[in-house]
């Protein structure tokens, strides 16, 4: 206890440097003397997650980019009420560190610990579910992975999901409506590709009808029921 009030002390007082070229980077100050000699840091424990979790989030991986984009929009449409408070836990089991999100080191150590994968294929995992590309998970993308099997969604849920992307009220997502929400890119895919996924009519736009077949369709056989 003795040494640990001066390098307690010592720690502080570097953080609080009036430059901030002088502070220590998040790494450097990890490696302080006293973070190492005095506190705990509390170790991931892979064993706690629910395996049937960590395949579904797999199973979210295989969708088509077209779907994952979708999911996304209910994601974020969906009302916060519907959300079980059980799900919100689960997210909470893969945020190691209690940041608010999972990074790739806590979503690669649960999928190769619990389900054997390699760690190549766990980052790829990983990839498909980080929609912003900023090396982490957050809780709006970890629920679009989640929708269909965990959240009972209803024909309303879809259709605010769609007038999102219709933002001029055409009655169709158009290239531009698209590009609009998302960007150039989903997930590394371009919105012109996505909109060719799913105008099953190649019309050059989605219908209702054809975002909503995107939704149902599923790889594993599951959908959703309306």
């Amino acid at each position: 206890m003795g040494r640990c009030i001066p390098l307690a002390k010592e720690f502080i007082s570097s953080l609080l440097q009036k430059n901030p070229s002088d502070r220590p980077s998040a790494l450097e100050a990890s490696k302080s003397e006293w973070i190492r000699t005095f506190v705990t840091i509390q170790e991931p424990k892979p064993d706690l997650i629910d395996s049937g979790l960590l395949e579904i989030l797999c199973q979210f991986a295989k969708e088509s980019d077209v779907k994952r984009a979708a999911l996304s929009l209910v994601a974020f449409s969906i009302n916060p009420k519907v959300v079980c408070d059980a799900l919100a836990d689960e997210f909470r089991s893969l945020d190691f560190d209690e940041s608010g999100t999972i990074r790739l080191g806590d979503l690669t150590k649960a999928l190769t610990e619990r389900l054997g994968l390699d760690a190549v294929e766990a980052e790829k995992i990983f990839r498909k579910l980080d929609q912003t590309g900023d090396e982490e998970i957050h809780y709006s993308e970890f629920l679009a992975a989640c929708l269909q099997h965990r959240i009972t969604l209803t024909e309303q849920d879809v259709r605010d999901a769609f007038y999102r992307l219709d933002v001029d009220n055409s009655g169709v997502i158009s290239l531009s409506n698209l590009r609009n929400v998302l960007g150039d890119r989903f997930c590394g895919t371009r919105v012109e590709d996505l909109i060719k996924e799913a105008d099953a009519n190649n019309e050059g736009y989605i219908t209702y009808e054809s975002f909503r077949h995107t939704l149902l369709d599923s790889k594993d056989g599951g959908s959703f029921t309306f």
